[in-house]
């Protein structure tokens, strides 16, 4: 849940040949995870190839933090380290 601050991204099965087939224009695959996203929506593709969606940004592990906690912040809460890469 997100009353840590920090939440794993909800996906939603869909059916169709691509991602715009699925959920409409605008989605795309995320990298080659199978997960749709969509940028015009303020959606990231992060990195590891896994979306979070608008208002929040790409810890590491799968994880997404909202906007206005520090990844440092957010890697706390989650008990995660961050790789200084």
């Amino acid at each position: 849940g997100q009353k840590d601050g920090s939440f794993t991204p909800g996906t939603s099965p869909g059916t169709g040949g691509s991602c715009g087939d699925a959920f409409g224009a605008g989605f795309t695959e995320c990298a080659t995870s199978g997960v749709c996203y969509s940028p015009d929506e303020g959606d990231t593709c992060c990195s590891e190839g896994y979306p979070c969606p608008a208002g929040s940004f790409c810890l590491a592990a799968g994880k997404c933090c909202p906007d206005g906690l520090s990844p440092e912040e957010c890697a706390a809460k989650l008990s995660v380290t961050l790789s200084l890469t």
